[in-house]
């Protein structure tokens, strides 16, 4: 064994798979509370164009200066025709819909609640998948989906307000709900190159916004 074998490290998919959902579960999470310091100053639907806008043009950068001309980029399948239902749907629930109603949600809600809230997209999404999609979901998923619900319906619950805002937290759980839907439908497109899909997702809903 040469020296560089015995110092290079092997990942596993499923290792890798999870640090990269682990790490967009941690920036989504930043997300909602930076949002909310907008909140005052323009419309919900004017933030969330203005920031998958910027997510768009930021990939598009990123794409154009570093992407094209690495090897990982010819290793993955274009995006074509066949596709644009599906990117339509991902532009309308998850970069219109979504944003949207999570913004108006957070205008009436405090930022922790509508953060802890937004775990409720996971049951939503594991909900549609099983429902819809027909795919299979173990102990595990099933146990982990009921403490998600769970914990949103304690958040809800509380008594010491005689009258809580119902409509923030809707807004909220519709939120998750069209984010379910996009997270569906971006997982029949899990095999087109994830840049292309996230640039184009993003520069379309931005250009609504």
């Amino acid at each position: 064994m040469t020296p560089s074998e015995r110092h290079t490290f092997h990942f596993s998919p499923q290792l890798l798979g999870g640090v990269y959902g682990f790490t967009a579960a941690a920036l989504f999470g930043v997300s909602p509370p930076l949002a909310k310091l907008l909140l005052p100053e323009a419309s919900p639907l004017l933030i969330a164009g203005l920031l998958y806008f910027g997510a768009g043009l930021g990939l598009l950068a990123f794409e154009v200066l570093f992407y094209r001309k690495t090897e990982v980029s010819r290793r993955e399948s274009s995006v074509g025709p066949a596709d644009r239902w599906l990117l339509g749907g991902m532009v309308l629930t998850g970069g219109l819909l979504g944003p949207v109603c999570m913004l108006w949600g957070l205008q009436r809600l405090s930022g922790v609640l509508g953060t802890l809230l937004l775990n409720l997209e996971a049951p939503f999404t594991i909900g549609l998948a099983v429902l819809l999609f027909r795919e299979h979901l173990g102990r595990r998923g099933m146990a982990g989906a009921l403490l998600i619900v769970s914990a949103a319906a304690i958040l809800r619950y509380r008594p010491e307000e005689l009258r809580p805002d119902a409509w923030g937290f809707f807004a909220i759980a519709s939120a998750c709900l069209w984010w379910a839907i996009d997270n569906n439908l971006s997982q029949r497109v899990s095999l087109r190159d994830p840049v292309v899909v996230t640039r184009i997702k993003a520069l379309s809903a931005g250009g609504h916004g």
